[in-house]
Parts: C-alpha cells; structure tokens; sequence
C-alpha cells in the first residue's frame, strides 16, 4: 500500500478515536505534502535533498487508490496555494476530477497576504498576481475554492513569531488592507467561499488569538468562519501543553493557554491540528505519536 494512502488512513482513524464528541459531528479536513510543495522545500534547502523522493501525493486520486473508507469520512481535502499556482493542469484537473466524484469539498490554505520588502523569507506571503492566476486554473477546471484558510498572517505578520528583524510587523488594520484585494479576486470568483484563519501554537501566540478569532477586528474583517490551529507535535510541546489535548480537559484547549477551540463566538469550524516532525516520515512512528 502506498505510505501516503495508509498515511491517510491512519489520520483519519486516529482524528476520530482523539477527537471530542462535538467534533466528531463536525468536519473531517485532510491535507498532504504535494509535489510543488515538497520540490520548494528541498530547493530552499528546507529539507534534505530525497527528502521526499517517495512522494506518492498523486496516487490519492487514482480512480483505484485503496482508501475508499477513509476518504467517505472526509468532508474537506486542503491544498496549498502553491499546487493549486503551479501545479500541471494535468495534477490539478485530477486533484479536481477525483474530489468531485468522492463529494470533497476543496480547500486551500491560502498565502492571503501581498508580499512586500518586510516579506522576504516570511510565510504567508504570496501576492495578488498569483491569486488571479489561482482562481483563473480552478474556475477554467471546472471547479470551485470551497474554504479558504489564511496561513497564519496574524502570527507571521503581526506577532513576528519567527522573530526577524526585517519582519512586517503589521497592525491587525495594516493587515487588513494588505489582505483585502487577494480576498476581493477569489470573492469575485468565487461567490460562495467561506473563508477563516489558521494560527500556528507558539509562545508568542498563546493567549493572543482569541480575538482574531472571535471579533471584526481580525485579519478577516470580519468574525471567521473557520478558525484552526496548529501545533508541532514534540516532546517539548507536550510538555508545555500537558497529555490531556485530546479529551478536552487541558493542553492548549485549558483556558489562558491559546485560542478557546470550543468558543461560541466562532459561528462555523473549530479544529486543532497536529503535525509531527518531519524526522517521523514513518506511517506508524507518526501515527503512535499522535496517540501520546
């Protein structure tokens, strides 16, 4: 079986048996390394060279790949910008084709925000140009952008998590306005996309989100229809966030520590999730780790 494929499958298990109940009877969202994105990493010297030689992302969407069952309970399938850019039409017409006959909805995770001279080497940073090019491929596809998720403009742009002296550093309305024109291509495109923000766990972001979230005055505009974060699953990480994430009782869901994930405030999605390190490349090693 390709590691991708049982990859999946073990995600998917592993989200329902951790998840809480009221998440359970939300939405399943999934996501992979694909082949623009693995290449940039290595080119930039992110990852070794033949990190990901093995890349099996495409055999997700072979009419035969073996991960029916797993696929049924997925309601979104999340992409990078940089696949849906530059991507062949051929990947992204099967990435397209295949999720429409599995009733997937799509999602990218959007680098929203307009790159600058503070951008250099800062994710989130794309530009309105590429979106243009974007909505264009998908709409000329056939398709539609059904979710859009900012890829962490607050923590990168306005709290400077990766602490660069060059950074941005943004107001939340500075922020805004340099968000604006990337939403106003896909809302024309694309009437119907609901669009929200995903965070990255830091020590500079805990405590700080919850109004990014939760208020109109956030990256969005607006209150967000999906608010996500993220964390590194690590030792440290763990340590900081306590074992108890899973059942809702502590780690970062414990009030004070981050965003408030089950908050009434947000009207839609409230969705941790979780990513090992990129030295767990082994479908067990990974899946065990989630469990702990």
């Amino acid at each position: 079986m390709p590691s991708c494929v049982l990859i999946m499958r073990l995600a998917v298990i592993c989200t329902l048996a951790l998840a809480p109940a009221a998440a359970q009877a939300g939405q399943i969202w999934f996501g992979g390394m694909d082949p623009v994105t693995t290449a940039d990493r290595e080119r930039v010297g992110q990852d070794p060279p033949g990190t990901y030689a093995a890349n099996d992302f495409m055999n997700l969407f072979r009419p035969n790949a073996p991960w029916t069952r797993a696929a049924s309970t997925i309601q979104v399938f999340q992409v990078s910008t940089q696949f849906l850019h530059r991507s062949t039409d051929e990947q992204l017409s099967t990435v397209i084709n295949d999720l429409r006959r599995r009733h997937i909805a799509l999602a990218v995770t959007a680098e929203i925000m307009q790159a600058s001279q503070c951008s250099h080497g800062i994710p989130g940073f794309s530009g309105i140009d590429v979106w243009r090019t974007v909505v264009d491929r998908v709409g000329r596809l056939g398709a539609k952008i059904d979710y859009v998720e900012f890829d962490g403009p607050v923590a990168f742009a306005h709290y400077n998590i990766m602490q660069k002296d060059t950074a941005c550093k943004y107001t939340i309305e500075e922020l805004v306005r340099n968000i604006a024109p990337q939403i106003q291509v896909i809302k024309t495109a694309f009437p119907d996309a609901k669009f929200g923000d995903g965070e990255p766990v830091n020590g500079l972001t805990i405590g700080k989100m919850d109004d990014n979230c939760s208020s109109p005055r956030n990256s969005l505009g607006r209150p967000v229809r999906v608010c996500h974060s993220w964390m590194q699953i690590s030792s440290g990480m763990k340590k900081r966030f306590g074992r108890n994430w899973r059942n809702g009782e502590g780690g970062f869901m414990r009030r004070g520590s981050h965003m408030k994930l089950t908050s009434t405030a947000v009207p839609a999605v409230t969705r941790p999730t979780f990513s090992g390190p990129n030295t767990q490349l082994n479908d067990m090693g990974w899946s065990q780790m989630t469990r702990r």
